[in-house]
C-alpha cells in the first residue's frame, strides 16, 4: 500500500500556476485557532464512545480548576482541555497520570501552531516501583538504565509506552550475575 502511494505522489505534477502556492501573510495567523498557552491536548486510552460531559464533569471534580475547564472533540478521538489559569494547567499535566472510567488520559501540551493530529500522544508519565533490586544498585545511574529501558527517565520519573501493570527485566551486573527485578505502577490516580 505504501508504495503505491508513493508511486502516485511520484507521478503528480505541480502547474506553473501551482508552483506559486499561497503565502499566509502574518497577520492573518492568529485569528484561526483558538487553542492556547491555557490548552492541553488528550485523548482517552479507550476504542469505545465515552460521555464528553461526564468526562467534563468528572476531570473537573479531581483538578478542581478555579472557574472550571472547558473540554472539546477535536478529529481522530482527541481532546482540548481548556483552562482559565495556568497553574491549573499545570497541576493537570505534572499530577497525574489521570483516568476516566477506569481508562488512562494522555495529556500534552500544544500551541496555535501545532497541528492537533500530529501531536504526540501515546506517552505518559508514571512513578515506577522497582523492588529486588540489589543495594548497591540503587543509585540515579542504574534508575536511568532502568527507566530508559522500559520508556524515557525523567528524572524521579520514568514515562512508559503503554504495555502491562506489572513489567518485568533482566538486569546484568558488572559481575555478570543476571538478576530479576520486578516494576510495578499504578495506571489510574
Amino acid at each position: 500500500m505504501d508504495s503505491v502511494i508513493s508511486d502516485l505522489g511520484s507521478s503528480l505534477r505541480l502547474t506553473e500556476e501551482e508552483e506559486d502556492g499561497i503565502t499566509i501573510p502574518k497577520e492573518l495567523c492568529n485569528g484561526g485557532s483558538d487553542i492556547g498557552e491555557l490548552d492541553l491536548i488528550s485523548r482517552v486510552l479507550t476504542k469505545k464512545n465515552f460521555n464528553l460531559v461526564a468526562l467534563q464533569s468528572t476531570m473537573s471534580d479531581v483538578w478542581s480548576p478555579v472557574n472550571g475547564i472547558e473540554v472539546r472533540q477535536i478529529s481522530g478521538g482527541r481532546l482540548i482541555f481548556s483552562f482559565k489559569h495556568l497553574i491549573d494547567k499545570k497541576r493537570a499535566l505534572e499530577g497525574g497520570p489521570w483516568c476516566f472510567d477506569r481508562k488512562l488520559i494522555i495529556l500534552n501540551t500544544i500551541s496555535g501552531d501545532e497541528n492537533p493530529s500530529q501531536v504526540d500522544l501515546n506517552w505518559s508519565e508514571f512513578n515506577v516501583i522497582v523492588s529486588g533490586l540489589p543495594w548497591n544498585n540503587m543509585n540515579r545511574e542504574v534508575a536511568k538504565l532502568i527507566g530508559n529501558k522500559i520508556g524515557k527517565f525523567i528524572s524521579i520519573l520514568f514515562s512508559l509506552k503503554m504495555l502491562s501493570p506489572i513489567l518485568k527485566i533482566l538486569l546484568k551486573s558488572f559481575q555478570t550475575i543476571k538478576q530479576c527485578v520486578f516494576i510495578q505502577f499504578k495506571i489510574c490516580k
